[in-house]
C-alpha cells in the first residue's frame, strides 16, 4: 500500500472497477495488489476490502456500474458466501 502511493496511473482510463470479499472472507492481499496494479494502469478502483456484507456490495455495483468486478474466495469457510455473492450480482 505504501508503495502504491509513489507511483501515479501511467494513463488515465475511463475503465472502472469494484474489489471486494464476500462476508467471511478475509484474505485480501492479492485482491489488493491487483488493485494497485489496476490503479497504476489508469483504472478507477473502488476497494472494499474484507468481509463485505452482499447487499453493501451489491449496491456498490449497482450505483457505479463498474466494468469489472473482482472478488475474492481463497478459503473453504467462505465458499457459501461466495456464491451468494455471486447469486446476487447476477440477479
Amino acid at each position: 500500500t505504501r508503495t502504491a502511493q509513489f507511483f501515479g496511473p501511467r494513463a488515465r482510463s475511463e475503465r472502472s472497477a469494484i474489489l471486494g470479499c464476500a462476508p467471511h472472507s478475509w484474505h485480501v492481499i492479492g485482491l489488493r495488489m491487483i488493485n494497485d496494479y489496476l490503479r497504476f494502469c489508469g483504472w478507477k478502483t473502488q476497494y472494499l476490502g474484507a468481509n463485505v456484507p452482499v447487499d453493501s456490495f451489491v449496491a456498490s455495483v449497482r450505483e457505479n456500474k463498474p466494468d469489472l468486478v473482482l472478488i475474492s474466495c481463497s478459503a473453504a469457510d467462505s465458499i457459501e458466501s461466495t456464491l451468494e455473492l455471486l447469486r446476487s450480482l447476477t440477479e
